[in-house]
């Protein structure tokens, strides 16, 4: 290698020079405040962190980012620390007041998981920090711990846009409660207390409303003229007064436990209450369990209210089970612009006499009376070549013009044989549409 002599090192100098004048190495730190602060969400708060030790402006970056994320993977980073050091003690407590003392400006989104900490969290004053700077978005983890009581002032907080807790009690002021942009409402092992219903929560932009194991639902008192969509997993005590409360949905999902049958308020509502309460359907999700409940006992070929809107359905469904099938047709039927059908199959041990009576249905002439002009796409998963299914997709093949997808997914259950016999059948079948591509996924 050639060495620089004492008179040339001026060359390097110089070099050095005119490139710290021509190029910028630093080009992160001159994006727009906004771009950095999208990059910065991206990444763990960590991460972040070790982002201040570039310059002294990413340290001012640092301690101003909006979005303090501080969930599960922040606690395994704590837990990683304190089992790789034996000489540092490490407060939970003490850390998240840390953070929230170095940090300067506005709070726009809190993220927190207490599940893990034991006693040691002060969610009271910290949640009273945030909300006093400009908080939008907020997610409480905590379910593990025993139930928290969400303060009044949070309610208060009249510029949350999304709310997201987990195993809180929702005990709100006894007056009416007004959340002006909430936009987003997740609540997950929420228990309702019945003094609820004497309280209105007022929502008006609120879009989304996710229930997940959520009990009492029949005394949440939420006016949410523009709620589009609601999803419902596991939660008890839904009564048809409260979703005909929000008459503008547009995407309906309901999931229920397998002993559904013994909740006697399920059977307040059927299949068609439901489906005449919501004329602006554009998704329509029922599982298993909760289709197979609220199945009436006499089908028509076809709804008296048309489902003009309705275009994903998706049903969890089983096969031996001539009233499901026959409300399946049924809906089809009523939906002349479904362009999206996905089942999910519940496998079952049944009877050999229905297998035969839904075999029966299916050949029935004019089954279907009319084409699906608008589906494009179906979807089975869990199928286990059966007869039926055939059967079913026999059907649909020869009455879908405009198909253009069917995604064939087999139940773990079923070895390679039966997952062939099964496709190359299917691929055999008439087919309306020209233009089917038949998957095996």
């Amino acid at each position: 290698m050639a060495r620089l002599r004492r008179n040339d090192s001026h060359i390097g100098q110089n070099y050095v020079n005119q490139y710290d004048e021509g190029h910028d190495i630093d080009k992160i730190s001159k994006l727009p405040r906004n771009l950095i602060d999208d990059i910065l969400k991206r990444m763990t708060i960590k991460e972040v962190a070790r982002m201040s030790v570039l310059s002294q402006k990413w340290n001012q970056i640092w301690s101003t980012h909006p979005f303090l994320v501080l969930d599960r993977w922040f606690h395994e980073e704590i837990d990683y620390q304190n089992r790789s050091s034996s000489s540092v003690t490490f407060d939970f407590k003490n850390i998240i007041n840390k953070i929230l003392l170095q940090h300067s400006g506005s709070i726009v989104k809190f993220v927190l998981d207490v599940s893990g900490v034991g006693s040691d969290w002060d969610l009271h004053h910290w949640l009273r920090y945030v909300s006093n700077n400009g908080l939008k978005e907020l997610k409480i983890e905590n379910s593990i711990q025993s139930t928290y009581t969400l303060p009044y002032f949070l309610f208060n907080s009249g510029e949350l846009s999304h709310l997201d807790i987990t195993n809180c009690a929702f005990k709100m002021p006894l007056a009416s409660t007004s959340f002006q942009n909430l936009v987003r409402l997740d609540l997950r092992l929420i228990s309702f207390d019945p003094i609820l219903v004497y309280t209105k929560l007022e929502a008006p932009l609120l879009s989304i409303m996710v229930l997940t194991y959520c009990d009492g639902l029949q005394y949440l008192n939420i006016s949410a003229p523009r709620l589009r969509g609601l999803h419902i997993v596991d939660s008890h005590y839904v009564d048809l007064i409260v979703l005909k409360a929000y008459p503008n949905l547009k995407t309906l999902t309901i999931v229920t436990c397998d002993k559904i049958e013994q909740y006697e308020f399920w059977r307040r509502f059927t299949l068609t209450d439901i489906i005449c309460s919501f004329p602006k359907l554009i998704g329509l999700d029922f599982n298993s369990p909760f289709f197979k409940f609220v199945v009436p006992h006499v089908i028509p070929k076809r709804l008296e209210a048309t489902l003009e809107n309705l275009q994903l359905l998706n049903l969890g469904l089983c096969f031996a089970d001539e009233a499901q099938i026959s409300a399946v047709i049924c809906l089809l039927q009523s939906a002349p612009r479904l362009h999206t059908l996905k089942i999910e199959e519940e496998l079952a041990n049944v009877e050999q006499s229905d297998m035969d009576a839904v075999r029966e249905y299916l050949s029935t002439p004019n089954c279907v009376e009319e084409d699906l002009m608008a589906l494009r796409k179906i979807k089975l998963d869990g199928f286990v070549n059966t007869t039926n299914e055939r059967f079913f997709m026999k059907l649909m093949l020869a009455h879908c013009p405009s198909l253009v997808e069917v995604a064939l997914t087999p139940a773990t259950s079923i070895d390679e044989r039966e997952i062939s016999l099964f496709y190359l059948e299917v691929l055999q079948f008439p087919q309306a549409s020209p233009n089917v591509n038949i998957l095996l996924e």
